[in-house]
């Protein structure tokens, strides 16, 4: 349908600018979290991964689009967490758009 191939393009263009900055910071060792779910969801295989990573001194980065695709709530948490680990989280658009209409 329209909707869906407008999502589909959607998608792809975020993920060019998005790879795009990332390339363009020279990450080294770089691993790549895609996971298809809420937000809102506590209990997500990929964040919780990422968690864990975070707390075995294993990332020095995390690049994500929007902060609130990291998580919707509970973000000053984590941000708490990888302070105490020394991870920056790099914001990389701070558009206020609609992203759940466009998602």
């Amino acid at each position: 349908t329209l909707i869906n191939k407008n999502l589909v393009e959607i998608w792809i263009g975020k993920w060019k600018k998005i790879s795009t900055f990332v390339i363009s910071q020279n990450p080294q060792n770089l691993k790549i979290f895609k996971e298809v779910g809420s937000g809102l969801n506590d209990n997500r295989k990929q964040l919780l991964q990422l968690i864990d990573m975070v707390c075995e001194n294993q990332v020095n980065r995390i690049f994500v689009m929007y902060k609130d695709r990291l998580t919707r709530f509970g973000f000053n948490y984590l941000k708490t967490i990888c302070d105490k680990h020394n991870v920056e989280i790099v914001i990389v658009s701070n558009e206020t758009e609609d992203k759940s209409i466009q998602e």
